[in-house]
């Protein structure tokens, strides 16, 4: 029990972690990190499939901080809306799924650039069927878009701390949820086929492109999507490690 009233999967520690979600796909958290020299060459998936994120190049490689003041002093991994960004394989299927993120802009790069890219084999992310992005479509409103359908939520500030998560229920709905703002939308794509995905950008004619300035703390991806416990109980462990709400 965590003191929500639910009866969840603890983590070896005994308290909740994303480790306890059924259907966890990939996990990733800013204090486990491989570093060099001030940049990020992995990111290790802490989910326990390997499913880690990676950048061979140095040019390419996110900004790491050991301790991030926009951040309480917690480590941050930033891409710098240049060409930084880094990729690993997916392998997400289905007809639902659902991804969470604990970010913070640092500047507006561009209308439509992408936070996250999951993909297929296709040259345009925006044209695929299987795959889904989360954009920031302009300086002021957040975007889910898949192939066939869109979401767009107000974007809660450049240099705020905050979360968001988006997913296909399994009901029909694409449900979209930025800084504890929540909003739904009947929507029943084909099943999920994201073979690949990109953190920090996009990909456009067979291209890395529409790159964001962004800092991350964490990321989860589930194949599926969580009960209603899971995202409660996910909420007050966002609340209690980064001060917000999910």
């Amino acid at each position: 029990m965590i003191g929500l009233g639910l009866s969840l999967t603890l983590s070896s520690g005994g308290v909740w972690a994303p480790s306890g979600m059924g259907n966890l796909h990939a996990w990733f958290r800013s204090d486990i990190v491989t570093n060099a020299g001030g940049v990020v060459s992995a990111w290790p998936d802490q989910s326990g499939n390997g499913r880690h994120l990676t950048q061979g190049t140095a040019g390419n490689r996110p900004a790491y901080s050991a301790s991030d003041s926009d951040w309480s002093g917690l480590p941050s991994v930033t891409t710098d809306g240049v060409d930084d960004f880094l990729s690993g394989s997916l392998a997400l299927s289905g007809t639902t799924g659902f991804i969470c993120a604990v970010a913070r802009r640092k500047s507006h790069t561009g209308n439509g650039n992408r936070l996250l890219c999951l993909r297929n084999a296709a040259a345009n992310d925006y044209q695929e069927v299987g795959g889904f992005l989360v954009c920031d479509e302009d300086a002021t409103t957040h975007r889910v878009y898949r192939n066939g359908g869109l979401l767009d939520r107000t974007h809660p500030g450049t240099n705020v701390n905050y979360a968001l998560s988006a997913g296909f229920d399994g009901g029909g709905n694409l449900v979209w949820r930025v800084a504890g703002s929540e909003t739904s939308t009947a929507f029943a794509p084909a099943a999920l086929d994201a073979t690949s995905w990109r953190l920090g950008c996009g990909y456009v004619s067979s291209a890395e492109a529409n790159f964001t300035n962004y800092s991350y703390q964490e990321v989860i991806i589930v194949n599926g999507y969580p009960t209603a416990a899971e995202l409660t109980a996910l909420g007050a462990y966002l609340l209690a490690r980064y001060g917000t709400t999910r």
